[in-house]
């Protein structure tokens, strides 16, 4: 850390990975990519962008990027809110 008072200290490699490996299992998100499971972009009901990777021969987990979710997730949350109007 550069500064606070936690200053000059640092997390080793190896607990930082184990941080992170439980932090995207608690989000749903794989492990090694860090990019949202298909069970999660199910559960965030974007079941047709999951589809439509596995249909073009690509998985979630190696294709998917974060903007791609976030832009697909707005969209539906967008859709919904005008739906409910």
């Amino acid at each position: 850390m550069p500064e606070g008072p936690y200053k000059g200290e640092a997390i080793s490699k190896n607990i930082l990975s184990k941080v992170l490996d439980h932090y995207y299992e608690l989000r749903g998100w794989d492990k090694k990519t860090g990019i949202p499971t298909r069970r999660k972009l199910e559960e965030l009901e974007l079941r047709r962008v999951a589809d439509e990777l596995e249909k073009n021969g690509k998985t979630t987990s190696l294709a998917l990027s974060f903007a791609s979710v976030l832009l697909a997730a707005m969209a539906h949350y967008a859709a919904l809110m005008q739906s409910s109007r």
